[in-house]
């Protein structure tokens, strides 16, 4: 005669366990999804202002008529300073370009540097952050993420004429 508790067999006592075992990894998963995707987007969020800024300082360089070198040294000086020091900036993967601006188009077009003192007046950056560490993805094997992010930004250059 089987033998029933609160009737419920005897053999299905270990579900549950085995059940509590299957949800705590489900739970690990959103748990991995919710901390690490919003450290993520975080990143992604701080890195795009970091090259917004860079840009906008090196298109006040282009207006201000300065040189290539110190149009470069302002934006990369610029991204430098917004970087946060997380022990994981990657600084020598920073771009810097001077260019045009096509508004029709929504395209930048990269000029050489002995270019574009003759028409650039856009600049475009380039920021990443390499290699930032992941928290709970640890688990799933996934370590690291790399975040980079691009911004252009339009100066303007006296153009000796009139504005119509």
């Amino acid at each position: 005669m089987k033998r029933s508790i609160g009737g419920c067999s005897t053999r299905r006592r270990g579900v549950t366990l085995v059940f509590t075992m299957v949800m705590m990894v489900v739970l690990l998963g959103f748990a991995t999804l919710a901390i690490d995707s919003g450290q993520i987007f975080g990143l992604r969020a701080e890195t795009q202002a970091t090259a917004d800024a860079g840009a906008l300082a090196g298109a006040t360089m282009i207006v201000d008529e300065q040189t290539t070198e110190s149009v470069y040294a302002t934006a990369m000086s610029t991204v430098a300073i917004n970087q946060r020091g997380y022990g994981y900036e990657s600084l020598g993967d920073q771009l810097v370009e001077i260019g045009v601006w096509n508004s029709v188009t929504h395209t930048f077009t990269s000029l050489d540097p002995g270019e574009w003192e003759s028409g650039g007046f856009a600049v475009r950056v380039r920021a990443a952050h390499n290699n930032a560490p992941l928290f709970f993805a640890a688990i799933y094997g996934k370590y690291k993420t790399d975040v980079a992010r691009a911004a252009v930004a339009v100066g303007s250059r006296p153009c000796g004429g009139i504005w119509g």
